[in-house]
């Protein structure tokens, strides 16, 4: 049975922020028009982004389930069985005893490449085994309800209905653990867009095998005995690493969450160049052109420095800013450019004195034409179109 839900509200959701993804969803809802030209130019190149973002979204939920699972000692028994594999492939290693503390660290850097994208949605078995290394006849097998949608058709997605009976066969298939617990964890987009289908799930399933497994990942938490706060605030440095690591891919996405303060300086120029094409111009409008430009300028550099630095300007002046920039600014750009921009900071510094000295037409015209050269750089640079 199919599940029509609006594609408005699917996005809707995306853009909130979740346990397990933070707000790393958000980039789904980018929109073409917003992408950069050296990107936006065939439908292959969008498609790789969306792909590696797709892959990433469903490897951070199989990421999360398996750092936790290693924290109680319990491994991917796949994971276990290559380990073995490759150990064997020497007379040397096969006579030697398993090594914990190798295992552990070879799944966990396995699951870092999950996290960043390694697996293709069809790579991805369901349910997992999850064997006790201390007490090898003791298992997990965890069901991931991830949602996933089947058609995009016009303004609806569809879905197809939550089948509890196929989920439990899939859980009780024969399985060389002897003692087999049994998880059915719900993606926290699953639960946030299905919510009461969720509900009967929980409650067919708890009719049907005695047991309460449905589980939300927090929930998953608790049942298994890992401490929630401490996990979960080491996982967002987890995942904000991996976020880092394909921003620098696609550096886009570092923009893509400024593009609102982009449009926004665009604006601001819009409004100095309004000013500049009038026949006559006042001391009042040199001066309002200086600081249109320049804040606008200040945008752009706001944005920069949040994307090169990793963190937000604050209560940093524009000239703070702009020093602090200075390397960065000179080998993109070039010495030129970043005098033409202490040119603008000077003339924006007479005009917002407390007793500004008195400027003249040519001063504001150099201020908004150095600051549309960087504009114009700036996208260039970026391949953004600033519209």
């Amino acid at each position: 049975m199919i599940k029509i839900i609006p594609l408005r509200d699917f996005l809707d959701a995306l853009r909130e922020k979740y346990p397990v993804y933070g707000d790393f969803l958000r980039y789904h809802t980018i929109r073409i028009g917003d992408l950069p030209s050296n990107m936006a130019s065939t439908l292959t190149e969008v498609g790789l982004l969306y792909n590696r973002l797709k892959s990433m979204t469903r490897g951070m939920l199989r990421s999360y389930i398996r750092f936790a699972a290693l924290k109680k000692k319990y491994v991917p028994l796949l994971d276990l069985k290559a380990y073995i594999e490759a150990k064997e492939e020497t007379e040397e290693d096969s006579e030697k005893e398993l090594d914990v503390e190798d295992l552990m660290k070879t799944t966990e850097e396995m699951t870092y490449e999950i996290l960043h994208g390694a697996l293709e949605e069809k790579e991805f078995e369901n349910p997992v085994d999850y064997i006790n290394f201390d007490s090898p006849t003791e298992g997990w097998r965890i069901f991931e309800l991830v949602f996933t949608p089947t058609v995009f058709s016009g303004k609806d997605i569809w879905v197809l209905e939550i089948n509890a009976k196929r989920i439990l066969e899939k859980l009780n298939a024969d399985s060389n653990i002897r003692r087999l617990s049994k998880f059915i964890v719900v993606d926290p987009l699953m639960y946030r867009i299905r919510k009461d289908e969720i509900r009967g799930l929980k409650k067919e399933i708890l009719d049907e095998s005695g047991e309460d497994i449905v589980l939300s990942v927090h929930e998953f938490l608790d049942v298994i005995g890992v401490e929630r706060d401490e996990f979960n605030e080491e996982w967002e440095d987890i995942r904000k690493n991996a976020e880092k690591a394909i921003k620098k891919e696609f550096t886009f996405l570092s923009y893509s969450d400024e593009i609102w303060r982009i449009k926004e300086a665009r604006k601001e120029l819009e409004r100095a160049k309004s000013i500049i094409s009038k026949p006559e111009l006042t001391q009042d409008n040199c001066k309002d052109i200086i600081l249109k430009s320049s804040k606008a300028l200040e945008g752009i550099l706001g944005i920069i420095y949040h994307v090169s630095k990793g963190t937000l300007v604050g209560e940093r002046s524009f000239g703070q800013i702009l020093y602090e920039l200075r390397s960065e600014i000179e080998n993109t750009f070039g010495e030129d450019v970043f005098r033409d921009l202490e040119f603008i900071r000077e003339k924006r510094n007479i005009v917002a004195h407390p007793t500004p000295i008195k400027v003249t037409h040519k001063d504001a015209l150099k201020v908004f034409k150095k600051t549309e050269l960087f504009f114009d750089l700036f996208f260039s640079e970026t391949g953004l179109k600033g519209d």
